[in-house]
């Protein structure tokens, strides 16, 4: 920048936010943008420093990106655009928590629920009485049955504790990460 004579300037400052919209506060900020700034140049004047935003304390700024405009008389002399994401940490424990209610829906589901419908429906038909079959006959059908469900029972334990098993080692590798994030 090179100023040429002594003046001073009114900047124009649009603060964008990711969803468009311009950050105002409705008692101070100039129609149309967020806020104004007068500066005085002289003939050693190498640059301008415009006040900031933000909190010293938290993130105030929602996520994603960002643009911050600058104008004279109406014309864009300057923007610039910047993204605002979550702390690594942060990201970390949103993914846990996400891990964790995987396990709680791998815990609360039932594996081959169609399968022991279907077996538990075949074992009630074999109980009924039916003409021409002997007790014996009966008794050994039943006991087959059984025998299938307890089967496919053992095999939807299985099921879940290895799904279990994984999912908690994914749950204790997103804990191991959170420890050794820097913030």
């Amino acid at each position: 920048m090179q100023v040429i004579e002594e003046k001073s300037v009114t900047f124009y400052i649009k603060y964008i936010n990711p969803n468009g919209s311009i950050n105002r506060n409705s008692k101070n900020s100039p129609n149309g943008y967020t806020r104004s700034e007068t500066h005085s140049f002289n003939i050693s004047t190498k640059s301008i420093n415009f006040s900031g935003w933000g909190n010293s304390d938290k993130c105030t700024y929602d996520i994603g990106e960002h643009s911050i405009e600058v104008y004279v008389d109406d014309y864009l002399i300057h923007r610039k655009k910047f993204i605002v994401d979550l702390a690594p940490s942060e990201k970390l424990e949103i993914d846990l928590k996400k891990e964790e209610n995987k396990f709680k829906e791998i815990s609360k589901t039932q594996y081959f629920k169609s399968e022991l419908e279907t077996l538990n429906s075949q074992i009630n038909e074999i109980k009924e009485w039916k003409f021409l079959r002997s007790q014996s006959d009966r008794v050994r059908q039943i006991n087959e049955q059984q025998q299938k469900i307890n089967s496919l029972l053992v095999r939807a334990d299985n099921e879940k504790a290895s799904l279990l098993n994984k999912q908690q080692s994914i749950i204790n590798e997103v804990k191991s990460k959170i420890q050794k994030a820097k913030y």
